[in-house]
């Protein structure tokens, strides 16, 4: 989870962290964020 949070963040550009099982990242990056899960192989909504 650690590792995907960094790419997320690094992708976007923009800080976040990981905090009770969810990756918060700082902005509105919805979907950057999607395309590139699905990029990945991740079931994402």
């Amino acid at each position: 989870m650690e590792q995907l949070a960094k790419l997320l963040k690094t992708a976007c550009g923009v800080g976040g962290t990981v905090k009770d099982g969810q990756i918060i990242i700082q902005g509105n990056f919805k979907d950057r964020i999607l395309t590139l899960l699905k990029q990945k192989g991740y079931r994402a909504k």
